[in-house]
């Protein structure tokens, strides 16, 4: 049984009355100003049909005085929000208004409602199995869609981790290669304190020293790009972090308001997750390390070639 509302023109009283009682004799549920009594509230009844309604059937004859017109954008609303279906029966040389362009009419024309109820109840009839067939690949796509959601969570939650570990890693790695130069800086500079006068030469020691300034630049420049790719790992960790976020969201907005999104509202709420692709370890240069360790490794060369020279 469907819930039937009748508007009309109010000029085909008795036409109205035959439709009516066609569509009751087949089993569905009508409503219609004409059945209302002298003392009923009539904003409030029409109110309360159109509320209930599932289908707005209006019947056309002539022009379409004003409360007809208000009845129209109304169940426009309702068509709008829940789908209801509107089917305008046109008698005589009654036409669709602009406003229901793309709904499906019924030319009754000079007929009786006997004769094109199976018209109107065949609309219908489509109507519900389309609706049907619509509510089930909705349903195969909100599974499709959970699937899909909660594997981009899992995965995006092993980069976190993968990469808070390389992150942590190679800022340990920093902290060792400091350690190393703080721990070769002092061993150097005890050893040059504490070597006898007599057992060194000038060249010597310009030798130990700038072997010293190599080893403790290159330390230098290891731990600053150990540090460069720890900060780059832990920038992709937090760009998962945030991606989950954002996916988390669009999971509560579609459980939350689910049935009334359009695909255009649940694809809005979910292209945003992914919308940073550009990864941190692109801006990374071989130029990280400290492009003074060559010019020294030069100078030690050169004071090598100097000695041999001598």
């Amino acid at each position: 049984m469907t819930k039937i509302f009748i508007s009309h023109t109010g000029d085909q009283g008795l036409l109205v009355k035959n439709l009516v009682n066609e569509l009751r004799r087949a089993g569905q549920h009508v409503f219609v100003d004409l059945d209302m009594l002298p003392d009923d509230d009539v904003t409030q009844q029409i109110t309360d049909g159109l509320e209930a309604a599932e289908v707005f059937v209006l019947v056309i004859s002539g022009d379409i005085p004003e409360w007809t017109a208000n009845e129209i954008q109304v169940a426009r609303a309702y068509g709008r929000s829940r789908r209801m279906l509107i089917i305008p029966v046109l008698i005589g040389e009654g036409r669709v208004p602009p406003q229901l362009k793309y709904s499906k009419a019924v030319r009754a024309g000079d007929r009786e409602p006997s004769a094109y109820i199976a018209d109107i109840l065949a609309i219908i009839e489509g109507d519900k199995e389309r609706r049907e067939k619509l509510a089930a690949r909705k349903v195969e796509v909100e599974k499709d869609l959970a699937v899909f959601v909660n594997e981009a969570v899992v995965r995006q939650q092993e980069h976190e981790a993968k990469n808070r570990r390389a992150a942590q890693l190679w800022h340990g790695a920093g902290i060792v290669f400091l350690l190393l130069v703080l721990g070769f800086a002092g061993t150097s500079s005890y050893t040059a304190l504490t070597m006898p006068s007599n057992t060194t030469t000038y060249t010597g020691v310009l030798i130990i020293g700038l072997l010293n300034l190599v080893i403790i630049g290159v330390l230098t420049a290891l731990a600053r790009y150990a540090y460069s790719l720890g900060k780059s790992y832990m920038s992709e960790s937090l760009k998962s972090s945030d991606r989950i976020h954002a996916i988390q969201f669009g999971k509560f907005f579609l459980s939350a308001y689910g049935e009334k999104l359009s695909p255009n509202e649940v694809k809005e709420a979910f292209q945003h997750w992914n919308i940073d692709r550009a990864s941190t370890f692109a801006s990374l240069d071989s130029k990280e390390i400290d492009p003074q360790v060559y010019a020294l490794v030069s100078q030690l060369v050169g004071a090598l070639s100097s000695k041999k020279a001598a």
